[in-house]
């Protein structure tokens, strides 16, 4: 066998002959490192549009494709990442009622008092500590001021959709109308 390539025995007993560039590119990928970085890296180059444009063209390729799938495997099985953990946290996001951050005197809960779907819909927390001389006179105490900012909804629904195979985003153009059959009649 050449030296340049390498022999790699696939999970469903297959064997793929690839050149060790490409496996080298495939694993940079499968463990996190964006297409163009890993092109960069793994061919000895500096030109980045060059990168972009080869390494969008490698990526096409079935067998870099297989080989990405086979060295993602072991993280996907290590990090119990299943389809149903992925839409357990997007229909958190997706379903989450901004009332529930709330107590019954519209005083916000503590993070920790929150459900935890509602904290997991949570994008980003900011305190900033606000300097109100009027409110520093009055109480003795400066405010807090919190702002939380939520994941967005719009694009959890989408992706839920997507994985139940409900839409097609990339033909649905934008808009999107779903309609449910619940099995009810005229007459019901």
């Amino acid at each position: 066998m050449p030296s340049n390539k390498q022999l790699i025995k696939l999970k469903d007993g297959t064997e793929l002959l690839a050149l060790c560039r490409h496996v080298e590119f495939a694993k940079n990928v499968a463990h996190g490192m964006a297409d163009k970085d890993s092109y960069l890296a793994v061919f000895n180059t500096n030109n980045e549009k060059t990168a972009e444009s080869s390494a969008s063209s490698l990526r096409k390729r079935e067998d870099v494709q297989q080989l990405i799938e086979h060295f993602r495997a072991p993280v996907i099985k290590k990090l119990n990442i299943k389809r149903e953990r992925i839409l357990a946290e997007y229909a958190s996001i997706a379903f989450s009622n901004v009332a529930e951050m709330f107590d019954s005197d519209g005083k916000m809960l503590a993070l920790n008092a929150m459900p935890e779907h509602v904290q997991r819909s949570i994008k980003k927390v900011k305190i900033r500590r606000t300097s109100s001389a009027d409110v520093e006179q009055q109480t003795g105490l400066a405010e807090d001021l919190i702002e939380i900012e939520l994941h967005d909804k719009q694009r959890a629904l989408d992706k839920i959709a997507e994985i139940n195979k409900v839409i097609d985003p990339k033909k649905a153009g934008g808009n999107v109308n779903v309609t449910i059959n619940t099995g009810g009649g005229a007459n019901d």
